[in-house]
């Protein structure tokens, strides 16, 4: 099913990366810091936080995405499930009136057995539907929050990734103690 199958990705294409990333973007973890020493290093180490963040985020969004949309599949196979097996008592129920109609003494009781049927398989596949709908109403919402979460000023300032160099690098003017005469605006 396309539902299961788009959350296989999100899981796998977005989700597991991320996380990968996120738990390799942090100032402990980057090496290059043991040796890097100065105001180029804490710039740079400044930028790493908000990535990471960014990361994280974008992992467990993902990663609820697909458990969303695999809820939705799940949702939308037992609805046609449950309709199937209606019909199929719907079915037995109706053979049951078509045979009560064998002759005219029986005839009204088999007609009466067959709108109760037909009403009750109506009732049985109206609930059915308004508990699908109920299902898909609550994916919505939750798909609707985790779209929401990636506007989140905090961790997407102005909608957007986090930039991933620190203001004092945008001149590039910072001084790392070498000859190459890159000085820290400060």
């Amino acid at each position: 099913m396309a539902l299961w199958r788009a959350g296989d990705r999100w899981r796998v294409a977005v989700a597991a990366p991320t996380g990968d990333r996120a738990a390799t973007f942090t100032a402990d973890f980057v090496h290059a810091d043991d040796h890097w020493r100065g105001p180029a290093a804490e710039a740079y180490r400044a930028t790493l936080p908000p990535q990471h963040e960014a990361l994280r985020e974008t992992h467990e969004i993902a990663g609820a995405a697909a458990g969303s949309l695999h809820e939705s599949a799940t949702a939308l196979v037992a609805f046609w499930a449950a309709v199937g097996t209606a019909l199929a008592g719907l079915s037995a129920q109706l053979a049951a009136a078509v045979a009560a109609t064998a002759t005219p003494l029986t005839a009204p009781a088999g007609a009466a057995m067959a709108v109760a049927a037909l009403s009750e398989a109506i009732a049985v596949v109206d609930g059915l539907t308004r508990a699908l709908s109920a299902a898909l109403e609550h994916a919505r919402h939750t798909q609707q929050a985790l779209l929401d979460r990636l506007s989140d000023p905090a961790v997407f300032p102005g909608g957007r990734w986090p930039v991933s160099a620190a203001s004092t690098l945008s001149d590039a003017s910072l001084s790392d103690g070498d000859a190459s005469d890159w000085s820290l605006a400060r």
